[in-house]
């Protein structure tokens, strides 16, 4: 191939490409559009092959994006996410966070995940055996983990531990269950306790496997992939007898192995595991072979993917089909130069623990060693000196480095709620009163004290979400800080009324759809997922297509997707978001329950039509009181998507009064009895045509 230029939309040389960026109302945001523009992962090399090549064909985008936005100019961010990690958008902005360690993969985002697999029933199998500890045992938390988070709302998940016997992770998830994000972190609190016992018997936990994806049920599930994961540190079985039971010859059930930490065991039973169930065999040697940051992705992990991407390519375009996302967000205290006060002794340390071979702790050592810095001034140069503390600035190492610290810190002060959101060297502390904000500070300012760091008084601000009189003020070691009412993360404004987005487009849903890669070279193995189309609609522009001024007091609409999850409602308010984690508000969740809403919920995911008057409780808008009243539901699927829209207006919204404003006596007679000064005396209801 030959060589490929291109600008790097997160250079800060930006203005040496001449582009001129204008403030767009629909966008909310700067941008230009003559240009796509183009970001890749901090930890990918531009200059590789691979990623030219995809820069380079992936321009012809360009015109296609322009031609797309001239055809209809209400369309919004068009972007196309690549399996090899680059994205392309259209227009071109600045990329946010320029000088921050940039997280963004949009081979993470939840958009990407939904359209590049097709929905899974998936049991995953962990070996708890005496054999699994220490680092190994921690690997593999960390890697069940990981495995969880590359499943969507379509998809269908449990998780087993075995050792002589299998047994649930969670007792009372009997069958599979939805991979939503209540059910993901319920699955992730009980991977964190698995304990390493006994020995290893492969049959258990095969058969508990099968048994669990073949039963017939009337739970719901995906019925489209099925698969099991197995995660462990090697063995002799290879179980052979239980595949002959319940997976040949037809082999409905592909099996992936993985294994784990490093070991001397023989990998071949297997590698013949997977092969043998039309599955594939994975390596994750260490903790190392991970991002360590908040973005954590094996590379196996991306190889299952394209495996299970396959057949959706064989598929053609049947498989070629729009899918509509979850609600997601369009993608505070601050470290005193922490980059110059990590000391060198807990940079080892924090390696260490992190699984990192020692073999690369001691490459990292010696370079850290052997290096020496000098200081230009006016006269010239000082002489020669080493630095003991702090790592080293503009080295592409030390993003990583330095978030290894952070992810050992951050397991120290964890706690389960409040909870904390880390970008580079900032830390958002989220808590539910004001007593456990300064709880939580303080032993954040202590950690960090004691590795050589400290908390910066003058960036550190609080911010209080809908807030009460009299709530107080937020103190660090007796000064007060900072009160704001908005802050910025991740290039996304949240705000102390709730609202949030005050720069992008805030919360969208966005249309999807896989590309193919459909060359026929005599191998099937090409064949695979390019990538993915996304389109982005605004919900605040959804909302101003409904007709909220007809439908009176306390009528409303909301609409929900095919998993019960709300993409319209009075009550969809996030407060502060994760921009990695969709928005999932549950209808259920988002008005006080009941069996008549249960069935309401039912019906529209099933996109039947019809209506229902019920009589149910709601809260009163500072929701301190609830009361009983009647409402009637009205619901119709949308047509094009998997979304049901509904409508509720209460009993004394069902009918109107439509005056005769033609006929003119009518207008002299009821004249004065619409004078303001006949409102004084009696109460009195005035009637707007509708």
């Amino acid at each position: 191939m030959s060589d490929y230029n291109y600008e790097d939309n997160q250079s800060d040389k930006l203005k040496s490409i001449s582009l001129e960026f204008v403030d767009d109302p629909n966008f909310k945001n700067k941008v230009n559009y003559s240009y796509t523009a183009v970001q890749i992962p901090t930890d990918i090399y531009k200059g590789s092959p691979t990623i030219l090549n995809e820069l380079n064909w992936t321009q012809a985008l360009e015109r296609v994006f322009i031609d797309n936005s001239r055809e209809d100019p209400s369309l919004r961010w068009q972007v196309f996410g690549s399996a090899t990690g680059v994205t392309r958008y259209y227009p071109a902005t600045p990329w946010r966070a320029p000088n921050k360690i940039d997280l963004y993969d949009v081979r993470r985002r939840p958009w990407y995940i939904q359209g590049a697999s097709s929905p899974k029933d998936m049991v995953i199998i962990v070996d708890v055996s005496g054999s699994v500890s220490g680092l190994t045992l921690k690997l593999m938390k960390t890697s069940v983990i990981e495995m969880l988070d590359t499943l969507s709302d379509d998809d269908y998940v449990n998780v087993a531990q075995f050792n002589e016997k299998a047994d649930l992770l969670v007792s009372c998830f009997k069958t599979l269950v939805q991979a939503n994000v209540k059910n993901k972190k319920i699955f992730k609190e009980k991977v964190m306790h698995m304990q390493a016992k006994g020995t290893t018997d492969y049959k258990s936990g095969f058969q508990f496997a099968f048994e669990q994806l073949l039963n017939e049920t009337n739970a719901p599930r995906a019925n489209c992939n099925k698969m099991i994961m197995m995660f462990t540190d090697g063995g002799e079985d290879r179980a052979q007898d239980v595949f002959e039971k319940y997976n040949w010859p037809n082999k409905t059930v592909r099996v992936f192995t993985f294994s784990v930490g490093q070991h001397n065991y023989d990998v071949t039973p297997l590698q013949w595991i997977a092969c043998a169930n039309k599955g594939y065999y994975f390596e994750i040697p260490s903790i190392g072979a991970i991002r360590i940051n908040t973005q954590h992705l094996f590379p196996a992990f991306r190889e299952y993917l394209d495996v299970l991407g396959r057949p959706m390519v064989l598929a053609g375009n049947r498989a070629k089909q729009v899918q509509w996302t979850n609600v997601y967000q369009d993608a505070l205290s601050d470290l005193e130069k922490a980059y110059d006060r990590v000391p060198r002794e807990e940079l080892w340390y924090c390696m260490r623990k992190s699984g990192v071979a020692e073999k690369y702790v001691r490459v990292v050592q010696d370079m850290y060693e052997r290096s020496r810095t000098v200081v230009r001034c006016a006269v010239g140069q000082t002489e020669e000196f080493k630095v003991e503390v702090g790592l080293h600035q503009g080295l592409a190492l030390s993003p990583f480095l330095f978030a290894i610290v952070m992810v050992q810190l951050s397991e120290e002060v964890r706690q389960e709620s409040p909870w904390t959101m880390m970008f580079a060297d900032d830390i958002v502390i989220c808590s539910e009163s004001r007593e456990q904000v300064e709880e939580n500070l303080e032993r954040w300012r202590f950690a960090l004290e004691r590795r050589g760091m400290k908390v910066s008084r003058s960036k550190t601000e609080y911010m209080c979400v809908n807030e009460r009189e009299g709530s107080g003020t937020v103190r660090l070691q007796g000064e007060e800080v900072k009160k704001v009412q908005e802050f910025k993360y991740l290039g996304s404004t949240d705000q102390s009324n709730g609202e949030c987005g005050k720069e992008g487009l805030g919360l969208v849903i966005t249309g999807t759809m896989p590309v193919f890669n459909l060359t026929t070279d005599g191998d099937s193995k090409n064949q695979l997922i390019l990538g993915v189309m996304g389109v982005d609609v605004a919900l605040s522009e959804i909302k101003q297509l409904t007709p909220r001024y007809k439908l009176g007091a306390n009528g409303y609409t909301f609409a929900i997707d095919p998993n019960g999850y709300v993409l319209l409602h009075p009550n969809l308010q996030p407060k502060i978001i994760n921009f990695r984690e969709p928005v999932t508000l549950d209808f259920l969740d988002a008005e006080l329950p009941d069996t008549s809403k249960e069935e309401i919920r039912r019906l529209m995911i099933d996109g039947k039509p019809s209506h229902r008057k019920i009589k149910t409780l709601v809260k009163s808008v500072d929701k301190r009181y609830i009361d009983q009243v009647t409402r009637t539901y009205t619901w119709a699927p949308v047509d094009g998507t998997d979304y049901s829209l509904g409508l509720v207006l209460p009993t004394y919204s069902e009918n109107h009064i439509r005056a005769n404003l033609s006929d003119q006596i009518l207008q002299v007679q009821y004249f004065e009895s619409l004078l303001p000064h006949t409102f004084e005396s009696e109460g009195h209801v005035l009637i707007a045509p509708r």
